[in-house]
């Protein structure tokens, strides 16, 4: 079972890394998805 705490820092990292990879290439999605 997935804790709800774990999976809101999943999101937050992954949000986190879709905006950094915005910022430095054009919008595309990150290679490691």
């Amino acid at each position: 079972e997935i804790q709800p705490h774990l999976c809101k820092t999943v999101m937050e990292n992954f949000n986190k890394r879709v905006h950094i990879c915005q910022q430095s290439r054009g919008g595309h999605l990150p290679d490691m998805l």
